[in-house]
């Protein structure tokens, strides 16, 4: 008698699952993340490349499907030489069939600031956290310019003790909550640090979630979709689909990652693609490239072509000065009989004794990062101290870039210590030299880029200064100018100059500045 029960219990509770799962293959549910298990991991380097693929199903959703063979071996094509470490995840949101290349951990940059915009909608849900005027602007510049600034005060703004700690705190034990496993947030934003991670499983998972209505509610998940789609930055995933193609993404770079995570609306389907990749070469091209054969798979009658990466200007940036001074001298401008020093040695701050070298080298790394996500191509006279290049040899080299302006990065520094303040300098329209012809747009640009570094920064202007003298304009047959950052022999600029919030708003500013000069 208990035997037949049991077997009829079984039989029922079968009948049950069948129905449940028939009604789940019909219906969108909630999509709920589990761990990938995979038979060996597949990792594009320039060392080694494996392949493993295995079908995930997410618990209580209609289940995903395995697919897109011939669209990951486009891809993998691609990618094939490609320096760094690359991932790929691709999801058709209309039939659930996904590919994945390379699950694994990777720095996340800006990519980090969805988790912490899905943690706090989750507060505001909870009554834990109000959606007033000052959240509803964090928010926006945190996804939309992906500003550093807001998304720490957003963490801090999570936890009741206003730290970061505590709240950084919520935020990750929202991503384990939700099945975000290969996702954490250590370091505050603007830090450049690697230990920020996530996956691109775990972002493709967390849009498609806000794309279905269940990323904390389908109330937030509608907000948040919108301020994806207000995104500026589009030289990644979105410079690879024709204009007109809606796309709701985030963006994220460092100096050792290039990500990008995307919903495409596309007439062939709706589609999650996320692509990450750890100490590449040209990590912005690869993306977009990604993008368009995404793309054209999912729609191969579309013919028209994409947008260009890019806005088409390109920023020659050169950072002052280098670890050793060059004591020879050059020509102050072509055939001049007056001689400078190669390269000075540059001030050292009075607090913070860091030497202005490695000051300017910090400034143009991060400007350089904020411009390509801009959309510009932009190219350094060095990328490294331990060089030896004079300031008429950095010149030459930006010339021959192709740039359409120079940007020359200093600090300044007087005997007078209360002195403060930053200046642009830039030639005139009686300089003798070369540089004469750009004297106007070089003026233009020396006020636009210190009015909007001002506006940022909050630092004292000192206007703009006429130089004639200086080796490095003179050489220059592109707009050039020099930005003296701020006063090193003043105490208290010198801590602000070299604090890492502080260089986020000069970066801004000075990015500001450079739209401004170009109309964007």
């Amino acid at each position: 008698m208990k035997l037949r029960k049991l077997i009829s219990t079984v039989f029922v509770l079968g009948i049950v699952t069948l129905a449940g799962r028939a009604t789940s293959l019909d219906a969108r549910a909630t999509v709920t993340q589990t761990e990938t298990t995979q038979s060996s991991t597949e990792q594009v380097t320039t060392e080694t490349k494996t392949e493993a693929t295995t079908e995930v199903t997410a618990q209580g959703s209609t289940e995903e499907k395995v697919g897109l063979g011939g669209l990951k071996k486009k891809i993998k094509k691609a990618l094939k030489g490609k320096s760094g470490t690359w991932s790929v995840y691709v999801k058709n949101l209309d039939t659930n069939e996904y590919m994945l290349i390379n699950d694994k951990k990777l720095p996340s940059a800006s990519l980090i600031k969805l988790y912490v915009m899905m943690s706090a909608y989750e507060q505001i849900e909870k009554g834990e956290l109000n959606a007033d005027k000052s959240f509803t602007s964090s928010v926006k510049k945190m996804i939309t310019v992906s500003d550093n600034a807001s998304a720490n005060a957003i963490t801090k703004s999570l936890s009741d003790k206003k730290t970061f700690d505590s709240g950084k705190k919520i935020v990750n034990t929202y991503c384990n909550k939700n099945g975000y496993s290969k996702t954490a947030f250590k370091v505050e934003m603007g830090k450049s640090s690697p230990k920020n991670v996530t996956s691109t499983r775990d972002c493709g998972v967390a849009l498609e979630r806000m794309y279905r209505g269940e990323a904390v509610s389908k109330s937030a998940s509608k907000k948040m979709i919108k301020l994806l789609k207000s995104k500026t930055r589009r030289s990644k995933i979105p410079a690879g689909v024709p204009q007109g193609v809606t796309v709701a993404n985030k963006t994220g770079e460092t100096t050792f990652a290039e990500n990008d995570a995307a919903i495409v609306y596309s007439k062939g389907a709706n589609y999650v693609i996320v692509v990450m990749s750890k100490n590449s070469k040209n990590g912005v091209s690869t993306i977009k490239k990604i993008s368009e054969i995404t793309y054209q798979h999912f729609n191969p009658e579309d013919k028209k072509t994409t947008e260009k990466s890019g806005n088409g200007k390109k920023v020659y940036i050169d950072p002052g000065h280098q670890s050793k001074a060059n004591g020879g001298l050059e020509p102050v401008g072509p055939g001049s009989d007056t001689k400078k020093p190669k390269v000075s040695g540059g001030c050292t701050g009075v607090s913070t004794k860091i030497p202005e070298y490695k000051f300017t080298l910090t400034i143009a790394k991060k400007l350089k990062a904020a411009l390509i996500e801009e959309g510009y191509e932009v190219e350094m006279s060095r990328t490294k101290n331990d060089v030896n290049i004079s300031n008429v040899e950095r010149a030459k080299k930006g010339n021959e870039s192709g740039a359409d302006i120079c940007i020359r990065i200093h600090s300044d520094s007087i005997n007078d210590s209360s002195v403060r303040g930053v200046s642009v300098l830039y030639p005139s329209t009686t300089n003798p030299y070369p540089i004469k012809k750009q004297a106007k747009k070089s003026k233009k640009l020396a006020q636009n880029l210190l009015d909007e570094y001002c506006k940022a920064t909050k630092i004292k202007s000192r206007g703009i200064v006429v130089r004639n003298d200086l080796s490095g304009t003179n050489w220059s047959t592109i707009p050039t100018v020099l930005i003296e950052c701020g006063f090193f022999s003043n105490p208290e600029e010198d801590r602000l100059l070299n604090d890492d919030k502080m260089q986020e708003k000069m970066v801004r500013g000075m990015v500001s500045g450079i739209n401004k000069y170009f109309g964007f």
